[in-house]
């Protein structure tokens, strides 16, 4: 399943990720299958599926302008974009 998330920042607010956002993104991605069903997230990071270790998601690099800053991307747009993919529709 392939999901493509848009996200809407505020105006005026200021917003900036750092270069190495991706293990911190994978690591929300987790904890909202931890909170939607505990019981299946451990058995995916225990177990994986089916009994096979792979990647559950993968995404794409996020999509905004940006300028960078001190080793951060400082977003100048209203929209970030990014591709979410999952291989299992029920971990979607």
């Amino acid at each position: 399943m392939i999901l493509t998330l848009k996200l809407f920042l505020p105006d005026g607010v200021p917003a900036s990720l750092p270069f190495e956002y991706q293990y911190p993104f994978a690591a929300v991605i987790y904890k909202m299958l931890n909170n939607a069903d505990s019981e299946y997230a451990y058995n995916l990071h225990t177990h994986g599926h089916e009994g096979h270790k792979f990647k559950l998601f993968t995404f794409s690099d996020i999509r905004a302008r940006f300028i960078p800053e001190n080793g951060r991307m400082k977003i100048q747009s209203n929209t970030v974009e990014l591709t979410l993919c999952f291989h299992v529709e029920k971990t979607a």
